[in-house]
């Protein structure tokens, strides 16, 4: 039960011990630090007594824990297990627009576009005025067209020019 938690604190202590390193510039943006900023959000919230305050930030502190992990284990290559972390992490906390972009993408690495797809309609109708998701989704609903309508090789612009010559 408790498996998952161990495994953002270990690589919440890798993360820190490799940014504690002398070597590493000084200005490069801490990778906990949205992790940090929401637990200290929550105590704060819970030392006030608003307990749902509370448990909204610690559930967005889990979904950035879960981020981390993603990412980490998408840079390493483990994309099963990237792709379950950003579930987990879109389950975590109210907004999980990013997690659910970043779940795309991983669908996406994976070849499972149809997946990919379903989660960016997801996305487009949570927030239809984002016109980046809307433009993702449609990029790669067109670039799937072709693919299965092309026979796999890729559709010239002058065949589009010259079927429409005929037709007209």
């Amino acid at each position: 039960m408790f498996a998952p938690f161990s495994r953002i604190w270990i690589a919440c202590a890798v993360v820190m011990a490799i940014g504690a390193s002398p070597s590493r510039a000084q200005n490069a943006p801490d990778p906990l630090a949205a992790v940090d900023a929401e637990i200290s959000a929550a105590e704060d919230s819970l030392r006030a007594g608003e307990l749902e305050i509370a448990e909204s930030r610690y559930r967005s502190a889990l979904a950035a824990g879960w981020m981390l992990m993603g990412a980490l284990d998408a840079a390493d290559g483990r994309l099963a297990d990237a792709r379950d972390a950003f579930l987990r992490a879109s389950t975590s906390a109210f907004d999980a627009r990013s997690a659910l972009q970043s779940l795309a993408l991983i669908h996406l690495r994976m070849g499972d576009a149809a997946s990919a797809v379903t989660l960016l309609t997801r996305l487009s109708g949570m927030s239809p005025g984002d016109v980046q998701n809307r433009t993702d989704k449609s990029t790669r609903r067109s670039r799937s067209w072709k693919k299965q309508h092309s026979g796999g090789q890729t559709i010239r612009r002058s065949n589009t020019r010259s079927r429409r010559a005929t037709c007209e």
